[in-house]
């Protein structure tokens, strides 16, 4: 953090008031065990409603990083207070500016090495082309924890910022705003590049973070001499009470941009087309219409753009409108707020799981951040025999969103209850079945063969499973394949051991949509090569949110999850 524009007895007391805050009990999707790494991290998004640059109370309504300690699956983090806004953590920088990053291993799974024997160039070409949305909650999370994290630079680095630069874009894009903000904030120095110094300022606009803003547009007002930069400082100097020359700009969405979150005024952002940043100012926008946040929300929680407690509360204060008749998930953030709430109120659990099976996948099948959203209000239950029938089920909702810990004990139940064997291909990744239970498991899926066939093509990656035969057709192969040269060059990078290269390769592999729509073997060689690095929580996110899909897709038309051949 540049300490020029913050006063050094305000830095201690947003280090006193970062570390006295208590974290949330509640473990989410994605969670770290409960622990203290003592570093300032990105700072979170506030909550619909919540007055920008203030510190809420300890549950945490807002998109926060995790703290410290020992990672099973990736999951959502436990949402802890917030540090100020302008807080960091910068790397050691001992190889570069472009060595720095805001969270350690302990907290990505990505150490220092994870560059090591990789060209600089191949880095920045493979990170250029990443995604600009990634709608998978798994793959998004893997991505976004391999840019913040922190890294020798690549070799070849000219000790400039290039790749820095390129990581807080890519993290902007995506919607991860807080995240962009504080790594361009833990660039020592001030910005000689004008692209990163507008970014860094418009990413804590997005994130609500408007005396972060401010401060940077004062220091950065001889770089930024765009008229849009210079009416956001002229602006805050309003804002600040200063006299201004001239008068002040006009206050209207259409020409201030990102900076109408310092006139107070609504942002101008089109739901239907705004790319993910957009729509998470949007959902957490003050002033917006409590319709216009609900929709930005669900829009954002379908590209895995806001974690899934903060879109929980959202769906649970928001206005419902009335569910899908055809039973398919949710197409608006009115329908989202209306099967939540469905989900959230007393009923018979059978019903209240069906509704949040419903909401758990997109239309496309994919496992976003609305379906970890529906999936809150079960954690409530416990997996006492009276709901074994229902255990299965459960145990089947955690899986997917890579809560090792809340499923175990639903998948016990489900043994307890004879209803176990559905469970086999999440439980054999975790050396928890044994390889002999798949002929239960096919006989209790009752899928179509080639449904079956790419679960199976899921776990032959892992070495459990032989892989179909070539002429056997597996769910997903009429799809567009990825070229094969750079089918080759993941499996190299991955022999080889680069961890960064390989993650680089995979999520360039799998895309927007992640690991439901890939195409079969693509995915199996991305699961393996994960693996082979490594990264086995990660990969087996990934397998979870794919077997998911296959196995809600597969079932014969009409039929539930669980109710047998």
């Amino acid at each position: 953090m540049r300490l020029s524009r913050l006063s050094l007895p305000f830095l201690a007391a947003v280090a006193v008031a970062a570390l006295a805050m208590p974290l949330s009990a509640e473990a989410q999707f994605w969670a770290k065990q409960p622990g203290n790494s003592g570093a300032v991290a990105a700072s979170p998004l506030s909550a619909p409603g919540a007055q920008a640059d203030t510190q809420p109370d300890a549950a945490g309504d807002a998109q926060a990083p995790a703290p410290a300690g020992p990672r099973t699956v990736i999951r959502e983090p436990t949402l802890s207070a917030p540090p100020a806004p302008g807080s960091s953590l910068g790397g050691s920088g001992d190889t570069g500016t472009d060595s720095i990053g805001i969270l350690p291993a302990r907290d990505t799974d990505f150490g220092r090495e994870t560059w090591r024997y990789t060209n600089f160039t191949t880095v920045l070409g493979l990170m250029r082309a990443l995604p600009d949305r990634i709608d998978s909650a798994a793959e998004h999370e893997l991505t976004k924890n391999l840019l913040v994290s922190i890294a020798d630079a690549p070799q070849g680095d000219d000790r400039g910022n290039r790749l820095l630069s390129i990581r807080v874009q890519k993290l902007f894009a995506m919607g991860n705003v807080s995240d962009a903000a504080a790594l361009a904030r833990a660039m020592p120095g001030m910005p000689d590049d004008a692209d990163l110094a507008r970014t860094e300022v418009n990413a804590e606009l997005l994130a609500g973070q408007i005396e972060s803003a401010c401060i940077d547009l004062r220091s950065f007002a001889a770089l930024l001499t765009d008229t849009v930069s210079q009416n956001a400082l002229t602006l805050c100097r309003q804002r600040d009470g200063e006299t201004i020359d001239g008068g002040a700009p006009p206050i209207d969405a259409a020409s201030l941009g990102v900076a109408a979150r310092i006139a107070g005024v609504p942002l101008s952002v089109d739901i239907q087309t705004g790319p993910p940043a957009d729509l998470v100012a949007i959902a957490l926008d003050p002033v917006a219409s409590p319709e216009a946040r609900l929709d930005g929300a669900f829009a954002a929680g379908r590209a895995s753009a806001l974690y899934g407690e903060v879109l929980a509360k959202i769906f649970a204060g928001s206005p419902a409108g009335g569910l899908l008749a055809d039973g398919g998930p949710p197409a608006d953030g009115a329908a989202a707020a209306s099967l939540y709430q469905a989900i959230a109120q007393e009923g018979a659990v059978e019903q209240r799981v069906g509704l949040a099976e419903r909401g758990l996948l997109s239309a496309d099948g994919i496992s976003d951040k609305v379906g970890v959203a529906m999936v809150a209000p079960l954690r409530k239950f416990e997996p006492v025999p009276e709901l074994g029938g229902v255990a299965p089920r459960m145990a089947i909702l955690f899986y997917t969103l890579g809560d090792i810990e809340a499923a175990t004990p639903w998948a016990e139940l489900a043994d307890s209850s004879g209803g176990g064997a559905l469970l086999w291909p999440y439980r054999v990744l975790l050396k928890q079945a044994d390889l002999g239970g798949i002929g239960d498991w096919e006989q209790a899926a009752g899928l179509d063969p080639a449904y079956q066939a790419r679960i199976v093509t899921i776990l032959s990656a892992f070495g459990i499973t032989a892989p179909p035969r070539p002429l056997a057709r597996v769910i997903g192969d009429d799809r567009p394949e990825p070229p094969f040269a750079d089918l080759l060059a993941m499996d190299k990078s991955a022999k080889d051991l680069h961890v960064g290269e390989t993650v680089l390769r995979a999520i360039g592999v799998l895309g927007r949509g992640g690991p439901a729509i890939v195409h079969p073997l693509a995915l199996r060689r991305v699961l393996a090569d994960l693996d082979q690095v490594s990264l086995h929580s990660e990969a087996h996110a990934l397998a979870f949110e794919a077997i998911t899909a296959a196995l809600f897709a597969g079932r014969p038309t009409g039929a539930r999850v669980g109710s047998g051949p």
